[in-house]
């Protein structure tokens, strides 16, 4: 899948990386292979609210708010402090700075794909072609005897080559990189949901993504600028507080219900979540539109998902089940570091694939 993003590895590891650069913390596991199980060596997190930001202007242009090299440093102290070993990295490529479009080809070769997909795809990339990587993946069709449906990924050459500094500069051999849906989806949609269609709702610091699934292939995704980081700075509006104050309000608090300024936060996220749910229905809603299926359960990942009481208000608001992301259920680890995986679980998804895609 999306061979274009891939180095040639040569001889496969036993051991490696998965990084995961987010915009509110950068977390790393360090995952071993033996046979068909993989084995949780090690991970480790750093809130990036801890790092001083660079002064104006110096990131613009950055992944995150951090020049290459703070990120670099941030990474080699994780490493460091979590005492792993591997040099050998995947790394993900935000939702954010990637561009996800569906296009439809009637009969034809291989060998005319790559030249129409070019040009297809011109209308919902704000880029230049020159100034993209592509990739692309066949969900339905059969090359040169039926009509084809592609799904085509588009990464800005410049954020490509930022990560490629960021892994020289922190020491690491970069391997792959990858969009993080997918990295996402192959450490979350394991076992029998492979076999379902799944709603895949990842809700970040920086941006929320709607994906869903059909026997484990992306069908459908959306994202948008509203999670968090949002959800946060509603609370902190609000109520006259500094951000920091508001965030651990949204992180201890949630939608519990509450008094005094727990009523007054709770009432300040109701909107935004509101509009997360909706972006949910209506994606959910264009899919069955485009395919005739409903997704049988959705599945809830990413840092905000963590807050209480948003799982309880998914589930009042459609008919599926609902679960929390657990990608650690995929991996061998010590049964004594149970109870504080389950704790973080759904932050790590897109780190957990990433290195999974490493091993494979």
């Amino acid at each position: 899948m999306f061979d274009n993003f891939k180095k040639l590895i040569g001889i496969r590891q036993k051991i490696i990386l998965g990084i995961d650069v987010g915009s509110a913390s950068i977390k790393a596991v360090e995952i071993s292979r033996k046979n068909q199980n993989f084995i949780l060596e090690n991970y480790g997190e750093l809130d990036c609210s801890l790092v001083k930001k660079p002064s104006i202007g110096e990131a613009d242009k950055n992944i995150i708010s951090f020049t290459n090299k703070q990120l670099a440093e941030i990474i080699k102290a994780i490493l460091r402090e979590s005492e792993m070993r591997s040099k050998e990295v995947v790394f993900s490529i935000p939702d954010f700075s990637s561009f996800f479009t569906t296009i439809k080809l009637p009969i034809m070769s291989q060998e005319e794909i790559p030249e129409v997909i070019k040009y297809e795809v011109k209308p919902y990339i704000p880029l230049p072609v020159s100034e993209i990587t592509l990739d692309w993946l066949i969900t339905e069709g059969e090359i040169s005897k039926t009509s084809l449906k592609i799904l085509v990924v588009a990464i800005p050459n410049e954020i490509i080559d930022q990560y490629k500094e960021i892994a020289f500069l922190a020491g690491l051999d970069l391997k792959i990189l990858e969009p993080e849906v997918f990295s996402l989806s192959r450490a979350v949609v394991i076992g029998e949901d492979r076999e379902k269609t799944v709603g895949l709702v990842d809700i970040g610091a920086r941006s929320a993504t709607i994906n869903v699934l059909e026997k484990g292939m992306l069908k459908m995704s959306h994202s948008f600028n509203v999670a968090g980081n949002e959800i946060a700075d509603a609370i902190a509006r609000s109520l006259n507080i500094e951000y920091n104050e508001a965030r651990g309000l949204k992180e201890k608090q949630g939608l519990t219900i509450g008094t005094g300024k727990n009523a007054e936060a709770e009432k300040a996220m109701i909107p935004l979540v509101n509009f997360i749910l909706e972006e949910v229905k209506n994606t959910f809603r264009d899919f069955y539109e485009d395919e005739g299926k409903k997704p049988q359960k959705i599945i809830l990942a990413g840092g905000t998902v963590l807050m209480p009481g948003l799982k309880d208000y998914f589930s009042s608001e459609f008919e599926q089940e609902i679960a929390i992301a657990n990608p650690f259920l995929g991996l061998s680890y010590p049964t004594a570091l149970g109870s504080a995986l389950k704790q973080t679980a759904p932050s790590y998804g897109v780190a957990i694939g990433l290195a999974i895609k490493g091993l494979e």
